[in-house]
């Protein structure tokens, strides 16, 4: 074959320059990712401690967590969005942002009426909310698996919150919160999904960040929530909570779920409600009762049963 486009066309195939870029996780990059979820699990298991210790209202802490995380995400995101239309798309965006405000109202605010194990342990339940919703949010229909997670899940949930009501209504309604600030998480997951993969990740998380923001800044000016007259260890747990949990946490484990299933890195998240538990005892004097422990068992089996299946396979190159 003759011409421009002759040669042979196994050695045209070998200095084709789009084939060179699909490779595979290496081995050092998966020792990395392994270190990056270690890392991101105990990041984010760190939260609840901090939130417990700042001395703000829990409106006050989400606005302020979430507009130092969007201040920090700014220079990446206008360097990876140089000549992309930022606010394109805003719709599917502007809901994800106030789902993702509504979760951090509610589960800072469970936070200071139950405890701390009861708190990360139900909204830990987010994946098994998502499973649900995909169905009339995206058509994905629950497997015989996923309604077995869920009815575990639901289970555990059921005994961790009546082991709560001996402490009064105040723990209820605090278990509520958190639940539905799992289910605000599940459905901003769900509604994120299409919206991640049409640009670069920092760029949509420096927009949900921002409307998130904006949605707890209205939330606190209707509601009268001061923002400001904190003492300097409080600004510094913002901070913190911004830097670490929110960013380098969350970060790492989008880092994390390049070289691993995302089945692996939820399985590897029920760390967090473990690690959480165990400052609030040691840190609180939070020590769980009996109810917990077996709630959680039921929850984390959930867990457990929905993403081990997915677990075993290898990673795709992203």
């Amino acid at each position: 074959m003759g011409g421009r486009g002759g040669g042979d066309p196994l050695s045209r195939l070998r200095r084709s320059p789009r084939r060179s870029k699909i490779h595979l996780p290496s081995t050092t990059g998966r020792g990395r990712a392994r270190l990056a979820l270690a890392v991101a699990v105990i990041a984010v298991s760190w939260a609840a401690i901090l939130i417990r210790a700042a001395a703000a209202p829990p409106l006050a802490i989400a606005f302020w967590r979430l507009t130092l995380a969007t201040v920090l995400l700014s220079p990446l995101a206008w360097w990876l969005s140089r000549g992309r239309p930022v606010l394109s798309r805003q719709g599917p965006t502007m809901v994800a942002g106030i789902l993702l405000g509504l979760h951090f109202a509610l589960w800072i605010s469970s936070l200071f009426r139950t405890t701390v194990g009861s708190s990360v342990l139900l909204v830990s339940t987010q994946p098994i909310f998502a499973a649900l919703v995909a169905g009339p949010l995206l058509g994905e229909r629950p497997s015989r698996r996923t309604l077995w997670a869920i009815t575990l899940t639901l289970a555990g949930s059921g005994v961790l919150t009546a082991g709560d009501a001996q402490m009064g209504t105040e723990a209820l309604w605090g278990d509520a919160m958190a639940l539905a600030a799992a289910a605000a998480a599940a459905i901003y997951l769900v509604l994120g999904r299409r919206e991640r993969a049409s640009g670069p990740l920092p760029v949509y998380l420096w927009k949900v960040n921002m409307i998130a923001a904006a949605t707890l800044l209205a939330a606190c000016f209707l509601g009268g929530t001061p923002l400001t007259g904190f003492p300097g260890t409080t600004w510094a747990i913002f901070a913190a909570l911004a830097a670490g949990p929110h960013l380098a946490g969350h970060g790492l484990l989008n880092f994390a779920v390049r070289f691993f299933p995302a089945p692996t890195v939820n399985l590897a998240l029920a760390g967090e409600p473990l690690l959480s538990t165990s400052y609030a005892a040691v840190l609180l004097g939070e020590v769980p009762g009996g109810p917990f422990y077996a709630g959680a068992a039921l929850i984390l089996t959930g867990l457990v049963v929905e993403f081990s299946a997915g677990a075993a396979r290898p990673a795709q190159a992203s």
